[in-house]
């Protein structure tokens, strides 16, 4: 899947984040090495730069640190903008 490999590519050029992709699924379940509160981090990243991820949290204790993000039906250049966002997000804090 090309839209899974340009993520791939994408998060791995910011230091905070890591993914572990798995095998299939259209969804990114990505760990913040910050480990701040993932409800707040998420409201903080829609507020600040108009990008909408899950909160790990809504997952169980254990996903506290994580963010989900969905690329499955996103095209490219809105996943590249994603990306471009977050990446501006994450090199202020």
């Amino acid at each position: 899947n090309q839209r899974r490999r340009f993520l791939i590519e994408r998060l791995a050029e910011i230091p905070q984040l890591r993914w572990t992709p798995t095998c299939g699924g259209f969804f990114a379940f990505v760990r913040n090495q910050g480990g701040s509160d993932s409800v707040q981090l998420a409201m903080e990243i829609l507020d600040r730069v108009h990008v909408i991820t899950i909160p790990g949290s809504a997952f169980g204790e254990q996903g506290q640190e994580y963010l989900r993000l969905s690329y499955g039906s996103v095209n490219l250049p809105d996943l590249d903008e994603a990306c471009h966002r977050l990446s501006r997000f994450f090199a202020t804090v």
